[in-house]
């Protein structure tokens, strides 16, 4: 079960408190810190991921996801090749036609669907976004997950970075308790 990664997504409040998770997150040892990309509707993830540049060295800093639908291509380009030039190559960009109809409407436009990729609408669901249980149920929902779509890369919200951290390393280790590890409740 090696090579699954763990990502925190959050929103800066403050500058203060944003400095902090991302150091947190770091610290914990989470593969990367993604900010949501809601133009006008929430802050820049490119300024917010930057600062977060500033105090890190290791994470990767990215979008989850980035509405191409609704953003200029040479303006997001551009941005996120000045994020991996501060970042010092750290740069993840998760991208997206944009779902969110303010932001459409915004532009003056109408989203147009989205045609069908051929996923069930209940395997989809079958996503573990929410893990309760033992270490070891976690991490068998997670093996047994990227068996069957082989999902390695996986996203929690910042809420959740104290719980997740402990099976960082069980993670990394490919399932196996790493020396001196333990058995914890997460959920």
């Amino acid at each position: 079960m090696s090579g699954i990664e763990i990502s925190v997504q959050a929103q800066p409040e403050d500058a203060a408190s944003w400095a902090a998770l991302a150091r947190r997150v770091e610290d914990a040892g989470f593969g990367a810190l993604l900010v949501a990309d809601h133009p006008g509707v929430t802050a820049s993830p490119f300024v917010a991921l930057a600062a977060a540049a500033g105090v890190t060295s290791r994470i990767g800093l990215g979008t989850y996801v980035s509405q191409a639908g609704v953003r200029e291509p040479l303006l997001l380009a551009s941005d996120v090749a000045t994020l991996d030039v501060v970042s010092g190559g750290r740069a993840r960009l998760g991208i997206g036609a944009g779902h969110t109809p303010v932001e459409w409407a915004m532009l003056g436009a109408a989203r147009e669907r989205a045609s069908r990729v051929g996923a069930d609408p209940a395997d989809l669901l079958a996503v573990p976004y929410v893990w309760i249980g033992t270490e070891e149920e976690i991490l068998a929902e997670l093996a047994a997950h990227r068996e069957r779509w082989g999902i390695t890369r996986y996203v929690v919200r910042d809420a959740a970075v104290d719980a997740v951290a402990p099976l960082l390393a069980r993670l990394a280790a490919g399932g196996r308790t790493p020396r001196g590890g333990g058995d914890s409740r997460v959920g």
